[in-house]
Parts: structure tokens; sequence; C-alpha cells
């Protein structure tokens, strides 16, 4: 397993002194642009019993075979699980999704870490995203981190290094993986088949993995099909476009429109956005006639059905909720 070539220089710079590895690493960088990659290219490396003199695991050996199908003894992820049970029509409940690490979760990883290593060698343990470990959770993980067992390696993933507990910050040794380049990134995307890598880029705010999520034929015709519902502004029908995307996931429905918000304030203060460059001249239009205290307020509405997203919502509610504010934008200019 390989990283991502924009990451090379960190690569080789991790592994210049590989005997003065730390018990834990925190990698941090933009959502998007190949971190959790690194880290199992690091836990690759560190299980593997003959790496390759470049620093990459063989990729050959019985511990490289056993992670690359998700069976290494020594391996353990830790990231978000199936919360609480629900009730459900039928006989069998449903496992609500959660958006946290639960200390649960952590309690059970540090009694499997406190058996004995199947070779004798590394253990490692991925935590991702370490952002979502709830309080208890990353209160019961720091006394792993303060007193850890010999030759275990933790690898902390994050995209939003604020939001990871100053404690559980201040025992790792921290690494920041950049984003690409734009020539970079979308050169890497045309690799991938990509059509319009640059403008998937503006979208995904530059990440290039997530702008290869957001080319995928499925996601385009939803998103697209709500950008062209967006560009009606006071004609649109908010319920008929709620209706429409009912089976849309909540979070997938808010970031479109919240980064359509963004380009709009933008457009107002600026006169330029950032996500949807090719429909400048749309929002340049609509603009015009926004109310600018409305957009603020719809701006923070949606923001906080962001942070509820994986919560059990009704995602007709919730749509109609934002799509409506959306449509009242248009009402009483100022």
């Amino acid at each position: 397993m390989r990283n991502y070539v924009w990451h090379d220089s960190v690569w080789q710079q991790l592994w210049q002194q590989p005997e003065r590895l730390p018990h834990a690493l925190l990698l941090h960088g933009p959502e998007g642009t190949g971190k959790r990659q690194f880290a199992r290219a690091v836990a690759a490396r560190v299980l593997c019993q003959t790496p390759s003199a470049d620093g990459y695991a063989c990729g050959h050996c019985a511990s490289c075979h056993w992670l690359e199908q998700d069976a290494h003894p020594d391996f353990f992820l830790l990231s978000p699980d199936s919360g609480e049970e629900a009730e459900a029509e039928g006989d069998k409940p449903q496992k609500r999704k959660s958006a946290w690490i639960t200390v649960e979760q952590v309690r059970n990883l540090v009694e499997l870490t406190a058996l004995s290593k199947h070779q004798g060698g590394w253990r490692v343990v991925i935590v991702e995203p370490a952002e979502q470990l709830n309080l208890n959770a990353a209160n019961a993980l720091l006394k792993t981190l303060e007193e850890p067992s010999e030759r275990t390696l933790f690898l902390l993933v994050s995209s939003r290094l604020n939001r990871v507990m100053p404690t559980i910050r201040s025992r790792c040794l921290k690494l920041a993986l950049p984003a690409p380049d734009l020539s970079q990134a979308e050169s890497w995307l045309r690799e991938q088949g990509v059509a319009q890598p640059a403008a998937l880029l503006h979208e995904a705010g530059g990440a290039p993995l997530l702008a290869l999520d957001l080319a995928e034929p499925a996601y385009r015709e939803q998103a697209d099909w709500l950008l062209r519902s967006l560009v009606q502004g006071p004609a649109m029908d908010a319920l008929l476009v709620a209706e429409k995307l009912q089976d849309m996931p909540i979070a997938t429905c808010v970031d479109i429109v919240q980064k359509w918000l963004f380009d709009l304030l933008q457009t107002r203060l600026v006169k330029a956005g950032c996500f949807y460059p090719d429909y400048a001249n749309n929002l340049q239009a609509l603009v015009k006639s926004v109310n600018l205290n409305k957009l603020t307020a719809l701006l923070e509405t949606a923001q906080r059905i962001r942070r509820s997203a994986y919560h059990p919502l009704n995602a007709r509610l919730v749509q109609e909720e934002l799509l409506l504010g959306y449509q009242a934008l248009f009402q009483g200019n100022r």
C-alpha cells in the first residue's frame, strides 16, 4: 500500500529515522486528501516482516496479506460504530448510525491490546476521525496514551485538528499532511478518468479524493438537479424539490445547499463565489434580490442541521425547512 504522490515528501521525512518512531502520531490535514491512506501505509510498514528499502511494506509477506484482508491480529481500527438499537417495524431492531467513537469502544480496545502480540512485534491502532472521540472516550484513550504499551503505535487521523481534545494532541507527535496544489490534483483526477476536474475541485474545496466521489454518476445526477432547482430562486417549488430528494442523505443535501448559500454570500460581498464557478452568472442574477439578513440566518440554520445530520431526523422535514428558508431569502430584499 502506497501513498498519494503529494505526500511523498512527508513519507520520506517520517522514515529518515524509523528507530525513533513515536508511540502516537496525529496525522492531520484537509478532508479528502489521503490521510487514511497514509495511516494505512504506516500501519502496513510497521507490521511488515520484510519492508522495502523505500520505506513501504513489501506487500508479499504473511503480515501484509493479513492486513490487506483486514485480518491482522495486531491491527485495530477505532472509528464511529453503530449506536443503540432503535425500534423498527418487524422482528429485527435496527441500529442507528453514530457519529462518535464511544467509551465502550475504547475500553474494548484496551482489553484487546492488553493481550500478547501475535508475533511479538508491533501492534498498531488507527483512530479515525480523532475529533469524533466523545469526551469519555477521549479520557479513556488518554490514559492509554499516557502509559503506552511497548511497541504499540497509535495513529490518530483528523481533518479538524482544533476539535481534538488538547490533552490528546499533547500526547502525540503531530504530522501535517498537505493537500496537493491545483495542477497536481487536476492531473491525478484526469488519470482517474474524471472529466472537468477543475470544476469538481472547486466544488470539493480542493480535495481530490472528495472530487473523485463527486464525479460519481449517481451523485452528479441528484446534485446537478438540486443545483438547477436552486438557480430558480424564488420560483423554485421547495416542497416538490424536497419530495424529489427524499432519498438523498441529509448530510449531502445540506452540504450542497450550504455551499450554494456561501457562494451567494461571497458573490454579494466580493463578487465571486468559490464552489460553483460554472454558476457565476446565475449567482450574480440571484444575489440582487437576496435578503442578506435572511441569508446569514439560513447559513446558521444549515450549520445546525449539519451538526445533527447523523441523528435519526426526518429527512423530508429537514429538507423542506432548508429549502423553504431558501425561497424566503428573496422576499423583502434589503
